[in-house]
């Protein structure tokens, strides 16, 4: 039900900006990675929301030397956008307004317009 999983995400997201900094890198990063990998589409679903929060939280408490984690977060993003479930896409577009404001115009032209791109050639 895309209400409930509404609901749980902007409870995990409340849950993960309560954290400290440190386990926002391990436990955060790490949630990410498990919903945006799962066999089933609607941790993958959620992933895209989660994964924006996460990257903004990282951004406001993290210095740059985390560049690495938040790179890898914008992979995931980026392999979401071109997930097999059509519903998975579709999530990953929603959250993609979301996204852009927080990366650097070379982060966006290097890791986000490729993807677009494919996205957009494909039929």
């Amino acid at each position: 039900n895309p209400n409930v999983r509404d609901h749980a995400v902007a409870s995990i997201k409340n849950v993960l900006s309560s954290l400290p900094s440190r386990e926002i890198q391990g436990d955060g990063v790490s949630l990410i990675r498990q919903l945006a990998v799962s066999e089933f589409y609607g941790p993958r679903v959620a992933a895209p929301t989660l994964l924006v929060g996460l990257y903004e939280l990282l951004n406001q408490r993290t210095p740059r030397e985390f560049d690495g984690l938040r790179r890898e977060l914008r992979t995931s993003f980026c392999t979401l956008c071109s997930d097999d479930s059509p519903v998975v896409r579709k999530s990953a577009a929603a959250a993609l307004s979301q996204l852009l404001p927080l990366l650097r115009l070379s982060e966006i032209e290097d890791d986000i317009f490729p993807i677009l791109q494919k996205l957009l050639m494909k039929k």
